[in-house]
């Protein structure tokens, strides 16, 4: 079976305006480097026509790895790897031309040696992919220009909506967004220089998260990392999460949290306004735990138990925990409720089979 490779190809044009094949120039830390680069056809030529996105990947120098031994039978051997990525990007080709600009971080030192630029374009119908290791890396950093801020950290659980102890599942998806007007760390060459994240104060476990690093559209300043966490005990829990730039400036973000099994909706809270209610009030929830569709009712019932109406609505959890339900103040039959105290029930389903259920007390004047 024929492997399906790219038939066009993904080319480095020029460093720093300079045509690579004529670049003699050391690549050094802290020091910033445009590149130009072509989509080109089958035949070498450009493909004036695409119109799409690159994806550039840099690796550090090659190092010696060695591979563990674990089988007594096994032989521990010695090969070279470029296991550190110094850059990752996403730009816009027009017209098959493409540019971008790395700023090699502070750790990418000595010793010299060759890096790769690896490429993969697409255009949805068009895909492209290219490779060069005509650029030696090393040296001190010899960029005058210093900063001393750390990277901006946000960090949530499931979605953007999350609060600080908030309820979780017990694998909930951690979202990091990271901003620095430098660059972000994602090499890991230095020691502790990695985007991480840590449960509880353990250092067993601390998560590295470099490679799920997704910068944003022209920028390396900018970007996410999404990772879904092991599964974690029910319980109140903490994340620091920790990022660096490439002056080696950290900062950081802490989570806190409940979590609950994932069959469980928790009711967090849960009022309506007004009450006492004269024409009307707005039952208000936030729910916690499982994610997905959420069927919810409220029933209103008079002290007796006899039920009054009932209000059903369903939301997606995993974009939004909260929810508001208008009650008019009838009955079934289109009939406004007489004055007096009732109870509603407030009662959630998850497409899991779990059921919670609350009840409160609701005064109609």
């Amino acid at each position: 079976m024929k492997l399906a490779l790219p038939e066009y190809s993904v080319q480095t044009t020029s460093v720093n305006g300079k045509p690579v094949e004529n670049l003699r120039d050391t690549l050094s830390p802290l020091n910033s480097y445009m590149f130009t680069g072509e989509v080109r056809t089958p035949s070498g030529s450009l493909a004036n026509n695409f119109n799409g996105l690159v994806y550039p990947t840099l690796y550090d120098k090659a190092a010696k790895v060695k591979t563990l031994g674990n089988d007594s039978e096994s032989n521990v051997v010695s090969f070279d790897d470029q296991q550190h990525v110094l850059y990752t990007g996403k730009v816009k080709a027009e017209n098959g031309r493409f540019q971008f600009t790395i700023t090699l971080p502070s750790d990418a030192t000595q010793p010299y040696g060759e890096g790769k630029l690896s490429y993969y374009a697409e255009n949805g119908v068009i895909d492209a992919a290219g490779m060069d290791e005509r650029f030696v890396l090393g040296g001190q950093a010899s960029n005058n220009v210093r900063d001393f801020l750390g990277p901006t950290v946000k960090c949530y659980l499931d979605n953007e909506s999350f609060t600080n102890g908030g309820i979780v599942h017990e694998s909930p998806r951690l979202i990091i967004k990271l901003y620095d007007s430098s660059a972000i760390n994602i090499s890991g060459i230095g020691i502790g220089h990695d985007i991480s994240a840590t449960l509880d104060k353990k250092l067993r476990s601390t998560y590295v998260l470099n490679d799920f690093f997704i910068p944003e559209l022209d920028g390396f300043f900018k970007g996410t990392v999404q990772y879904t966490m092991p599964v974690i005990p029910e319980g109140s829990h903490e994340l620091i999460i920790r990022a660096w730039d490439i002056y080696n400036n950290s900062g950081q973000c802490r989570i806190d949290f409940k979590v609950v099994p994932q069959q469980r909706t928790e009711i967090i809270s849960l009022s309506n306004y007004p009450n006492p209610m004269t024409e009307g009030t707005v039952f208000t929830a936030q729910l916690g735990g499982v994610t997905g569709l959420l069927d919810v009712d409220i029933q209103v019932l008079t002290i007796a138990g006899i039920e009054v109406n009932t209000l059903h609505k369903t939301i997606n959890a995993d974009s939004n925990r909260s929810m508001d339900i208008i009650w008019d103040g009838k009955d079934y039959h289109g009939n406004k409720a007489i004055p007096g105290i009732y109870l509603y029930k407030f009662l959630v389903r998850n497409t899991l089979g779990g059921t919670t259920t609350r009840v409160q007390k609701l005064i109609i004047r």
